[in-house]
């Protein structure tokens, strides 16, 4: 057997350049030993033939010498085995590694250096060991060991994940990770290590080794080595340690047998061979039961038996309406994508591309290259080819291109939208212009009134990035409104008058938005160049001025709002405008009361809650309610009591009348009944009377032992990690597979009881931040997601597990490790959509500050991210926290 022609390059650094080591870290002390131990092992593993060993340590190891020594091997080997061990680190965000010559304040060494000096050699294999603290930040960074290529192996053993350091034995003078390596190479008497195990036994040996040895050292050390790269034996053999022959083998009738059999075994072995590589780099696409574009592994016709690796899916967060007409019924004969191509221009998967092009629509397609990142992705958004998007979209698409990267110019996409699509128009009551234009017809369209609201909504996502769009913008819109309006005066159906409430909920978030951007930059909220257009627009467009007014809060008029909605108290515009009012602060809590007074309890029953959500009730409000309550109970009008109950105890203003509310409920939900031991799949109380012990959780009163069983039973029933557990009663699902096999435990009435007694829970109760508890609020969740539910109508259920998750993590939240928990639902779309909702809200909760700053955080590792499924993800929240006003993009 002739033994392979390797290269071998060991470079250790004990001596850590001054000043550049961060204080209080304990210096490297054994690493030029490590290098020199290792060489020694490799050349006595390969000794000549074509086999070249070199070793550079301390001073000698420099970047240029280092570079200079291994461009210098021009000749060709089998495999390629660099050892760098020395001092490593993440600094600000990214992996570093310090050669001897580096110098405080110069540019450190990244993960690309290091890529390209792997790189330089003419060898078929390459085998990178790296030795240094904080080592598993360049696995996350690397770009050439993630691009495996067919044929060729690239295998990177990292000695320590991203926030670890490489720990050193000062008995044995080595490090961990040396010591592992050495110890894996050597053992027994078969040297033959790297063709028998291979790197990935290899790679079990050495983590097996170094927890041990971490673990007896003591002081609680831990360290856990990564493998980055593909996961296959290196073809390189030792010199020594060659089984001698059997006599049989000597015989003539031997030598025939044997080369027969070792003939169709090689046939047999490279047919597998090759249909197994081409499997594991083939995928297709497929829509599954739950109507997500997932990808699966090898060949359309081999998956179907889902049989080892091919069992994998990934799902995408595509769905099927997604799709490009026709995608669906051509994925059965798809040839398959290349999941582990090299890397594209976006540095995402290459597969992406054909995934983009071949089977999404025109719309998702534009959507994911804006999420993803590719650099032509804004630019396509207004171009005149068959893919294009329409304006609606393409407006918003620019705004989110800039809130993921707010460095990049905002282009003039939506400037030339501005420009070719708004109607003139004016408060006068003077209709369009008979001949307005071809780019603004359809914005008098009345069939696409949601394209104009998402074109709005476009343009206010837009606006809490650039403060080139002001008021003037606004006033502008709501004269063209007036002027669509006057031009379909004359139309027959009354369902067709425009606008929408849709169109007008989306103009007035433009003035939100400019509002909230200018005071948080310190700035007016209404410069006096706008003042006048605003007076001009009350005069005449005062229907449709309201809710832009309304939208200005305190900045604007309150009473002239309140006012208006007074002429008018039972229309939609009207209860719009007053939340609109209490959402800015601004709303006046005597109007609360007159409007119930005004309304009736019936009528004002779903203002009511949608107010509480936004401020506290007034007394007066209150004491109504609760006589309400008692008038229907004392005319046996059970459910009308608890209607008025659950909305005052909505309110955080509630506790003063607790002793009333307590009475009521006793006539409502005698204790007796919640003391009842429900029975497997069977809820003791009915849907409203669970609603009531929720609210009277989340009021801040303190339930008593069998209210609070009879709420928390699902979670002390036992381990509900990994099952489906909430049954959603949702008429959009139908008898789709979603709903039919979620498990019916518990319905979404118990969902958010539970969720309201732990949004109110004190931090000291055992359930405030529970694994369990976090574990059955997120499943809840992503089940949610997969039967199609609006996540709006369970934002207590979000909330809540935001709150424990803050909690468990004692308020603390890191970038990576948003990053790290996105990648553990990778191959799950609705686990994933639920994660995100999760941390949107838990961003929500905390400083705004602090948000801004984890949000330029997430938006570092957004750009780093080379795996779809996961920069999808980080980018709905980073669009979402900024579209929801959690945070503020930074000022142009």
């Amino acid at each position: 057997m002739t033994h392979a022609r390797i290269l071998s390059v060991c470079v250790g650094i004990s001596a850590c350049p001054p000043g550049c080591q961060p204080p209080g870290e304990r210096p490297p002390r054994f690493f030029a030993d490590n290098a020199r131990d290792l060489s020694g092992h490799f050349a006595a593993l390969w000794p000549g033939d074509g086999s070249r060993h070199m070793l550079v340590v301390d001073e000698a190891a420099t970047l240029p010498n280092v570079g200079a020594l291994v461009a210098a091997e021009t000749g060709r080997y089998d495999c390629f085995v660099f050892y760098l061990g020395g001092h490593g680190g993440v600094g600000r965000g990214a992996f570093e590694f310090l050669f001897s010559d580096a110098a405080p304040g110069d540019p450190v060494i990244s993960a690309a250096v290091i890529d390209a000096l792997v790189a330089i050699p003419r060898a078929e294999n390459i085998l990178l060991l790296l030795d240094c603290g904080c080592s598993g930040g360049y696995a996350d960074e690397t770009l050439f060991f993630r691009a495996v290529t067919p044929g060729a192996i690239r295998v990177c053993i990292a000695s320590s994940r991203r926030h670890q350091e490489s720990w050193e034995d000062p008995q044995l003078r080595r490090s961990l990770f040396t010591d592992a390596i050495i110890a894996s190479l050597v053992r027994g008497d078969d040297l033959d290590y790297f063709a028998g195990a291979g790197t990935g036994g290899l790679f079990k040996a050495i983590s097996a080794n170094i927890t041990r040895h971490a673990r007896e050292l003591g002081g609680g050390i831990t360290q856990e080595p990564l493998l980055i790269g593909a996961v296959r034996a290196v073809p390189i053999r030792a010199a020594a340690g060659r089984r001698a022959r059997s006599a049989w083998s000597k015989s003539t009738g031997g030598r025939a047998l044997r080369q027969s059999l070792r003939i169709m075994l090689g046939a047999l072995f490279v047919g597998v061979s090759v249909f197994a590589a081409l499997s594991m780099m083939l995928w297709h696409p497929a829509v599954n039961e739950d109507s997500y574009v997932e990808l699966r592994a090898g060949p359309a016709w081999w998956s179907r038996f889902e049989a080892g690796p091919w069992r994998l899916r990934v799902e995408t967060e595509a769905t099927g309406a997604d799709l490009r007409p026709g995608a669906a019924s051509s994925m059965p004969d798809a040839v398959g994508i290349l999941r582990w191509a090299e890397f594209n221009d976006a540095q995402l998967r290459g597969w992406v591309d054909n995934f983009l092009d071949g089977y999404l629509n025109a719309e998702a397609a534009a959507r994911w290259r804006v999420r993803l990142g590719y650099d032509n992705a804004v630019e396509r958004l207004g171009s005149d080819n068959d893919r294009a998007v329409g304006v609606d979209s393409a407006t918003e698409l620019a705004a989110e291109a800039v809130i993921l990267d707010p460095a990049r110019p905002l282009t003039d996409v939506w400037k030339r939208q501005w420009r070719e699509y708004v109607v003139p128009g004016s408060c006068a009551g003077h209709a369009a212009s008979a001949d307005p234009g071809p780019s603004s017809d359809r914005y008098q369209h009345r069939a696409e009134p949601e394209a104009f609201a998402r074109w709005l909504r476009g343009l206010a996502l837009t606006a809490r990035v650039d403060d080139a769009l002001g008021l003037d913008e606004v006033v502008r819109l709501v004269e063209m409104f007036v002027a669509i309006a006057s031009a379909e005066t004359s139309v027959a159906d009354p369902g067709a008058a425009r606008p929408t409430i849709d169109e007008i909920a989306a103009l007035a978030a433009i003035a939100s938005a400019i509002v909230s951007r200018r005071t948080a930059g310190a700035r007016d909220a209404i410069e006096p160049s706008e003042q006048t257009g605003i007076a001009a627009m009350l005069q005449g467009c005062g229907d449709l001025a309201m809710p832009v007014l309304a939208a200005l809060g305190s900045h604007g008029d309150p009473a002239r709002v309140t006012a208006w909605a007074r002429a008018r108290p039972e229309t939609v515009l009207a209860q719009y405008v007053l939340h609109e009012l209490a959402v800015h602060a601004a709303l006046p809590v005597d109007e609360i009361v007159w409007q119930l007074r005004a309304r009736g309890f019936a009528d004002a029953r779903t203002w009511l809650l949608e107010i509480s959500d936004v401020m506290p009730l007034p007394e007066d409000v209150l004491a109504l309610l609760l006589g309400h309550a008692d008038a229907r109970l004392s005319a046996g009008d059970a459910d009308g009591a608890r209607e008025a109950l659950a909305v005052a105890l909505s309110s955080p203003a509630a506790a003063p009348f607790m002793g009333e509310i307590r009475g009521l409920l006793e006539r409502i939900l005698p204790e007796g009944r919640s003391r009842k031991t429900p029975a497997k799949n069977v809820l003791p109380l009915t849907r409203g009377e669970l609603e009531l012990l929720g609210l009277l959780a989340r009021s801040g009163n303190v339930l008593t032992g069998a209210q609070r069983k009879t709420v928390v039973n699902v979670l002390e029933r036992g381990d509900y990690r990994g099952l489906p557990r909430v049954h959603y009663s949702n008429p959009a699902t139908g008898g789709s597979r979603a709903a039919a096999q979620i498990t019916i435990v518990v319905n979404s009435a118990h969902l958010l009881a539970l969720s309201r007694f732990i949004i109110s829970v004190r931090a000291e109760d055992k359930l405030a931040g529970s694994a369990r508890t976090l574990d059955f609020l997120r499943q809840a969740i992503a089940d949610a997601s997969r039967a199609r539910v609006p996540l709006a109508s369970i934002q207590d259920a979000i909330t809540a597990a935001a709150l424990v998750r803050n909690r468990r993590a004692a308020g603390k939240m890191s970038a990576p490790d948003v990053r790290d928990e996105l990648r553990k639902q990778a191959g799950d779309a609705s686990s994933r959509m639920a994660q995100v909702e999760i941390i949107k809200a838990a961003l929500s909760l905390i400083p705004g500050q602090q948000a801004a700053r984890l949000i330029d955080e997430l938006r570092n590792e957004w750009r780093r991210e080379h795996e779809p499924e996961t920069k999808l993800a980080l980018a709905e929240i980073i669009v979402g926290a900024t579209a929801r006003g959690t945070v503020l993009s930074p000022p142009r």
